[in-house]
C-alpha cells in the first residue's frame, strides 16, 4: 500500500518541481512603489502586475523574488538566474549586457528633495555643489545627471534605504536628497513626514522606467511581446488602473502597518 503512495507523491513533487523550474522569475526594486516594492515577502506595484498579467495571457507561470538587493538583481538578470526585471532605467552600459523592451511602462521625474525651512541650504540645482547629498545605494540621477555629479563633484553619500535618507535630512545630517518624484511622495505619506519636505522646482530629470530581460536566447521574444502589450494596457486605460490601484494599495499598507523611521546611522 505504501509503496503506490511514495511512488504517487514522488511524482507530484516532481511535477511541482518542473513548473517552478519552468516558471518565469520576476524581480523589481524593493523600495520603489509605485513600480514595485516589497512588503510581507510579496512584491507589489506595477511593473510585476503588469509582467503577470502579460505572462498569464499566454497561459505562463511566473514566481516573483520579493526582497533582492537592487544591485544583486541587476547582476542575477545579467547572468540569466533572473529571468525579468522591472523598475530599470535604460543606460548604455545596461544595454551591453541586458535586453530591454522598448516600451516604458512608467515616466519618473527624479528631482531634489529637502527639508521645508525658511532658509533651506538649497534652493536651484546650481548650488548643489558644497552640500551634503544623499541617494540611494544603486540608484541613478539620469546620465547627464551622473556625469554632471561626477564633474563638479558633488559630495554625496550612498544610503540603503529611503526611509534611512528622510531621516537624515530632518536631523540636519545632509542637505538634499535626490530622487524620484512620485516615489518619494508615496514615501513621505506612508512615513508621515508630509509636510516635512518639498522638492525643487526644477527638475533633475525625467526618466523613463523598463522591463529588461536576461540576456538567454530563450528569452528574446519576451523583448517585443512585453512591448506590444504595454502598448495594448496604455490603449486600454488598463496601465492606468494599476498605477491608481498600487498607489492606494501602498498607502493602505503604511495604515495597516506603520514603518518606523530608519536610524540616522
Amino acid at each position: 500500500m505504501l509503496r503506490p503512495l511514495c511512488i504517487a507523491l514522488l511524482g507530484l513533487l516532481l511535477t511541482w518541481r518542473a513548473l517552478a523550474e519552468d516558471a518565469f522569475s520576476i524581480g523589481g526594486d524593493a523600495d520603489f512603489p509605485p513600480s514595485s516594492w516589497s512588503y510581507r515577502d510579496q512584491l507589489h506595484g506595477v511593473g510585476p502586475t503588469l509582467v503577470r498579467a502579460a505572462l498569464q495571457e499566454r497561459g505562463l507561470e511566473s514566481r516573483v523574488d520579493p526582497r533582492l538587493p537592487w544591485q544583486r538583481a541587476l547582476l542575477m538578470l545579467q547572468q540569466g538566474e533572473l529571468d525579468i526585471l522591472t523598475s530599470v532605467y535604460r543606460t548604455p552600459e545596461r544595454e551591453a549586457v541586458l535586453r530591454f523592451v522598448p516600451e516604458p511602462y512608467l515616466d519618473d521625474r527624479i528631482e531634489v528633495w529637502i527639508t521645508r525651512q525658511p532658509q533651506p541650504a538649497v534652493s536651484a540645482l546650481d548650488q548643489l555643489r558644497g552640500k551634503r547629498g544623499l541617494m540611494i545605494i544603486g540608484y541613478s540621477g539620469g546620465q547627464q545627471f551622473d556625469r554632471w555629479a561626477q564633474q563638479q563633484p558633488l559630495s554625496i553619500q550612498r544610503v540603503s534605504s529611503i526611509a534611512q535618507c528622510f531621516a537624515m535630512l530632518r536631523a540636519g545630517r545632509a542637505d538634499y536628497l535626490i530622487y524620484s518624484r512620485q516615489v518619494g511622495e508615496a514615501w513621505v505619506k506612508r512615513l508621515g513626514y508630509e509636510q516635512q519636505f518639498s522638492t525643487l522646482a526644477e527638475a533633475v530629470a525625467i526618466e523613463p522606467l523598463f522591463i529588461a530581460v536576461s540576456p538567454k536566447p530563450e528569452h528574446a521574444w519576451l523583448v517585443d511581446y512585453l512591448g506590444q502589450k504595454i502598448r495594448q494596457y496604455k490603449r486600454s486605460g488598463r496601465l492606468d488602473g494599476w498605477l491608481q490601484q498600487e498607489l492606494a494599495r501602498f498607502r493602505q499598507q503604511g495604515e495597516d502597518e506603520p514603518l518606523d523611521p530608519a536610524p540616522t546611522r
